[in-house]
């Protein structure tokens, strides 16, 4: 038998002649052949760094969230809270409107299962009671302190009473960045007035702090029957970058509003991202009457691009374990449910309120119900 017609097996499965092996090729295609083999663990080796990188983060998380007559009787419910904790664990800072609690205790329980369930390091600048008659309100500023720290806050000193509720200013630092938040829950009767009277608080920050790198965020009631976006939010001594586009939704509603705004000036805006509604119930799988008992108001939020890294953000779990409290209910995936939990309706007495309930001067309330005004119950403006 010629043995230059026998074959030779090389270690990838290859078959080749002898006279072929004793060439020089051969050393080639074995180097290629052992290198094909080890692909997979240099796959594995580019996997596990690039998860390594991607466990890191460069970017502040900023929002702003309108919770709807925040006060113990929300806190108080599992679900409600357990969804509030879960959507304000997802930023670095978030600003919260509509706190009516005449005890000042719900925020600050807020705050202390916010930093159990993160177990990060937030802390809290809260304002004072804003706003005339009954329809008090106040502000708050939620913060990881381990990113960011405060240099100054104030509640803007509105001496010509342009607000109900006046601006709630704080200036932040943190991974190379220096930036000033003014919050606002503008009134839905006012919202021209005080939209044009935000350009005297910009001139008062951009005086204070030395420059204009200024972000001004909150529920702005700037759309549907409150407001024509296509009059514009041009009322500074430069012209604002809408963060919040006029098609975006912000309503925890069958109508489409963008009501929550965010308004960026400065030289810090090339580091920031748009701004966008965190549609928490698509997010979580909820249904509009579930949803509606956390608010009626997504959040928004939008990111700061830093100069250093941090440990990435792991959000507080967002699906409770169901609950049978006050006609709440969520549906949850796990091997502790052998069947989904079908989620109970809700009455009309029991969301009769409508979208931002407000109080006319003549102490009727009226509430907003698929973008069309409707007398309601005087409850709902307490």
């Amino acid at each position: 038998m010629n043995v230059d017609l026998l074959y030779r097996k090389i270690s990838c499965g290859v078959l080749v002649r002898r006279s072929f092996w004793q060439s020089r090729i051969p050393a080639t295609l074995l180097c290629l052949c052992l290198l094909w083999h080890s692909f997979p663990s240099l796959v594995s080796a580019t996997e596990l760094s690039t998860s390594s990188v991607n466990s890191r983060r460069t970017s502040l998380r900023i929002g702003s969230f309108n919770i709807q007559v925040f006060g113990e009787s929300k806190v108080n419910k599992t679900f409600v809270r357990d969804t509030i904790l879960s959507v304000i664990s997802r930023y670095d800072i978030i600003f919260i409107q509509e706190i009516r609690d005449d005890k000042n205790k719900a925020i600050y329980d807020l705050l202390d299962q916010l930093n159990l369930g993160s177990g990060r390091n937030y802390k809290a600048l809260v304002s004072s009671r804003l706003g005339t008659g009954e329809m008090k309100e106040q502000y708050a500023y939620f913060y990881d302190s381990a990113v960011v720290k405060v240099e100054d806050s104030y509640v803007f000193p509105d001496v010509k009473d342009d607000f109900s509720r006046e601006p709630f200013v704080a200036r932040f630092k943190g991974q190379g960045r220096a930036f000033t938040l003014a919050g606002i829950h503008i009134a839905p009767l006012k919202v021209r007035e005080e939209l044009r009277a935000l350009g005297t608080v910009k001139a008062h920050i951009d005086s204070r702090f030395g420059d204009n790198n200024t972000f001004f965020m909150g529920d702005f009631n700037a759309d549907c029957i409150y407001y024509k976006p296509i009059e514009g939010f041009d009322f500074f001594d430069e012209a604002p970058r809408l963060m919040i586009h006029d098609e975006e939704d912000t309503t925890v509603s069958p109508s489409s509003c963008a009501y929550d705004r965010v308004l960026g000036f400065g030289p810090i805006q090339n580091y920031t991202s748009e701004a966008q509604p965190f549609n928490f119930m698509q997010m979580f799988d909820y249904d509009l009457a579930n949803a509606k008992l956390v608010s009626d108001h997504f959040p928004v939020e939008f990111s700061i691009e830093g100069t250093g890294e941090m440990d990435e953000i792991v959000p507080i779990p967002n699906k409770p374990v169901p609950v049978d409290e006050d006609n709440a209910a969520v549906i949850v995936d796990g091997p502790h449910l052998q069947k989904p939990v079908e989620l109970p309706s809700i009455t009309p007495d029991e969301n009769a309120c409508g979208l931002e309930p407000y109080k006319t001067p003549a102490n009727y309330c009226y509430g907003s119900f698929d973008g069309k005004k409707k007398r309601v119950s005087s409850d709902c403006c307490l």
